[in-house]
């Protein structure tokens, strides 16, 4: 149960970061393979990563995520809910 968190937190059980993972896998091969049928000879791709540690709960790699989550979270008075975007 991840409730309450819209991405992998501290407190997230191990459950939730190996579905994070297998989702993670299965979209961005998605991903790629879209791309693949777009490709035009001689065309590029850029890709841009954000790059954490190894933890995917550290401080670090939750900072932006954190914001977020305050952010979403704080439009409860105006009747805007997490759960409700879930």
């Amino acid at each position: 149960n991840n409730k309450g968190n819209i991405y992998i937190n501290k407190t997230s059980p191990s459950s939730v970061l190996k579905a994070y993972y297998e989702q993670f896998q299965n979209d961005f091969s998605v991903f790629l393979k879209c791309r693949a049928k777009e490709r035009v000879e001689g065309g590029r791709m850029v890709l841009t990563f954000v790059g954490r540690s190894d933890d995917p709960c550290s401080d670090a790699s939750c900072y932006l995520k954190e914001l977020l989550a305050n952010a979403l979270n704080d439009m409860g008075p105006t009747g805007i809910s997490l759960e409700s975007l879930t």
